[in-house]
């Protein structure tokens, strides 16, 4: 077909475009929410553990601590994906997906704490009721926050030795300034005593 009205084709053209863009819009929705399918069956899985956590055993609890870290990064990871497909999108998809995603981010939140809460818990009862640091720097974890701690243990350590080499330094100016004046009060004696010898002699 050859289009020789101007405004005809500009019709089609329009026409065209407009449906490449909202086939494109459809595929990144498609892929949004496959994200976020995935995101809510491992935020399930999650739900799931944390309600269920108190009746099980405590051999079950180990395993199941291991579970929800592993659904939690998951959703986390998922959740990244969603972001990453919000900022490639145009349109009017953008204000549902930007919904969605707070809502779920917020979801994400609550229940990682749960879950750090559930995992301090279970170590404190493994420790004999023994409290557990739940430093939200640490996000709970109480490797990390053994790690911090010998790292503030090892930063007051260098500071101390800076301390001590500092002390050490003036020390030894003053050990140096001392020597000089010694110095110069044996040759103010060396020359006092030729001036009465050549005193004497005359």
């Amino acid at each position: 077909f050859f289009f020789n009205d101007t405004a005809t084709t500009e019709i089609y053209t329009e026409q065209i475009v407009g449906s490449v863009r909202c086939v494109q819009e459809t595929g990144q929705m498609d892929l949004f929410e496959t994200y976020q399918q995935d995101f809510q069956r491992n935020i399930g899985n999650v739900n799931k553990i944390v309600q269920s956590f108190q009746t099980l055993g405590e051999g079950e609890k180990g395993q199941k601590i291991q579970a929800l870290k592993t659904y939690l990064t998951n959703a986390d990871n998922e959740l990244k994906q969603m972001e990453q497909e919000f900022a490639l999108a145009d349109g009017s998809s953008r204000g549902a997906m930007n919904q969605s995603i707070r809502k779920h981010r917020q979801e994400y939140n609550d229940l990682k704490k749960k879950a750090f809460n559930l995992e301090n818990l279970y170590i404190s009862q493994q420790n004999g009721g023994k409290a557990v640091s739940t430093d939200t720097s640490t996000g709970g974890d109480p490797t990390r926050s053994k790690l911090v701690n010998n790292q503030d243990k090892l930063n007051k350590q260098e500071e101390r030795w800076k301390n001590i080499n500092n002390i050490a330094a003036e020390t030894e100016q003053m050990a140096a300034n001392t020597n000089l004046a010694l110095r110069e009060q044996r040759d103010v004696i060396i020359n006092t005593n030729n001036i009465v010898k050549e005193t004497g002699t005359e």
